[in-house]
């Protein structure tokens, strides 16, 4: 069974990936936001590797359209797809990462510290504990811990927020054991630098976009890509966190942004 859902009409021209990992359905309400001027795919992710996300999507995206898409990445979603534009370069004709975390080491470990700043003492003990429990491969509750950390991160890397209730009926799954498996794959490609070396191989437009207030450096981002003379587009949108569509304050700049990359790509 191929889990897409699809919004718009179309042709379906943009994909939209998202974050987590683990966290299945969370780009729905960035796909129903582009769904009022485009026909957009939103694959709905299951395998527990790397690769086997990356042959997943091909195969959610060609089970919608032969046509190379506009390929949109939330968070982890940005890397992930990042990494398949790299392998299926001719299924992608403009990449845009959306609050991409970072893709060096000593980048991650800031992501810690600008959190800091953002916590009341309850919420760091909680934040410590529950990384502290995700980190250990004995643990039997790690969704549990991953329910508690997306809370928590939704008070750090958030700027101001506000709740749309289909949000959370559109989360067709969440997964801590998941998220455990692909995010220590991933933590071992950063480490090693082959992340980034995957960004040599894209072929198509980046665009990047970044909320200002996001706890993920956007410097970790950036200077990668230049040290390695990637060519991209970087906006930054002010007032804005990790996910800038569901932000009070900018939003309209946001989809004015996405909108215009979309818009140069059709």
């Amino acid at each position: 069974m191929i889990n897409v859902r699809t919004y718009g009409k179309q042709p379906y021209q943009v994909v939209v990936v998202h974050a987590g990992p683990g966290y299945v359905g969370a780009a729905a309400g960035l796909a129903r936001e582009l769904s009022k001027r485009y026909g957009v795919i939103e694959p709905l992710q299951t395998q527990d590797t790397i690769l086997g996300l990356v042959e997943e999507l091909k195969e959610q995206i060609e089970s919608i359209t032969k046509e190379p898409v506009i390929l949109i990445g939330h968070g982890w979603g940005a890397q992930l797809s990042a990494i398949f534009s790299a392998i299926h370069p001719d299924m992608v004709k403009k990449l845009v990462l959306i609050s991409c975390l970072p893709l060096r080491i000593s980048y991650i470990e800031e992501i810690d510290i600008r959190r800091e700043y953002h916590y009341s003492q309850e919420d760091l003990k909680s934040y410590t504990a529950v990384k502290k429990s995700l980190k250990n491969k004995e643990s039997s509750d790690k969704t549990e811990a991953f329910i508690e950390l997306s809370r928590l991160c939704k008070i750090s890397d958030e700027y101001q927020p506000f709740i749309v209730e289909q949000d959370t009926k559109d989360i067709v799954n969440v997964n801590g054991d998941l998220f455990y498996s692909i995010m220590h794959e991933l933590g071992e490609l950063v480490l090693s630098g082959k992340l980034i070396q995957y960004f040599t191989n894209i072929k198509c437009p980046i665009c990047v976009i970044h909320g200002q207030y996001d706890s993920h450096p956007v410097e970790g981002i950036i200077e990668p890509l230049l040290e390695l003379n990637i060519p991209h587009r970087l906006c930054i949108i002010d007032d804005s966190g990790h996910t800038p569509w569901r932000e009070t304050l900018g939003i309209d700049d946001f989809l004015r942004a996405l909108i215009y990359e979309i818009e140069e790509s059709k």
